[in-house]
């Protein structure tokens, strides 16, 4: 299989010495350039280019590719050992990489190395909080309300206790009920989600019961430490 990822390395450009702004022209390996410094709009900033090359790749990257990037983007477990724990769930559990519903900047934030490889990493605490609840609503984030509605969200643990002005239809939510139950705990895992574990638990199956156990594991594993 060819591969479907380019790799996009910015390096900066020689400044010219009669040009008294403050910005400095680079180059991605791409082609494309601009500048950066509090002289250059943001859109000619190498943030904009690198989001606009990556953001369609996440449909088209295969699974493996996609499995390869998602390792770059976990986290030292020493640092932060319950988005490590949560995203290697997903990873080990398969089914969400391979879903095109999930493949959406709203639950996947890419990136690229110095390197020029792409790196994903989940967006725990945004939209996989959205994808993640009950099959029957999707509780709203706080940023997502109108003006109005200055009642904290956290006072619900579990998102279908809330008031149905507070829930919506879920973009994820006709998956099977594992799969979502899976989802659901890997973002409480991950620190973003509260849920109550027993009742997300039942909805597991038998492979995916095994799945979180391992990954909890992993969360409560102090790391060893190199002697």
């Amino acid at each position: 299989m060819t591969s479907t990822l380019q790799p996009h390395l910015i390096h900066d450009e020689q400044r010219p010495p009669d040009d008294p702004r403050d910005r400095v022209p680079w180059r991605c390996s791409c082609g494309a350039g601009g500048f950066y410094g509090s002289d250059a709009p943001d859109i000619e900033h190498p943030g904009p280019h690198l989001a606009a090359v990556s953001t369609p790749i996440l449909q088209a990257l295969s699974v493996a590719e996609l499995t390869a990037a998602l390792h770059r983007g976990i986290p030292d477990p020493a640092q932060d050992p319950g988005r490590a724990a949560g995203t290697q769930l997903l990873i080990a559990h398969g089914f969400w990489l391979s879903e095109p519903e999930f493949r959406d900047s709203r639950y996947l934030t890419t990136s690229w190395s110095d390197r020029g490889d792409l790196v994903v990493e989940v967006a725990w605490g945004g939209g996989v909080t959205l994808a993640g609840s009950p099959a029957d609503a999707v509780l709203m984030l706080e940023h997502f309300l109108p003006p109005e509605v200055e009642e904290p969200l956290w006072q619900w643990l579990n998102p279908s206790d809330a008031p149905a002005a507070y829930r919506r239809p879920g973009p994820l939510t006709s998956q099977p009920r594992s799969a979502l139950a899976l989802l659901r705990i890997a973002a409480t895992v991950a620190g973003s989600l509260p849920v109550r574990l027993q009742t997300e638990a039942a909805e597991l199956d038998e492979r995916d019961r095994l799945l979180v156990a391992a990954a909890l594991t992993q969360m409560l594993t102090p790391p060893r430490v190199a002697r």
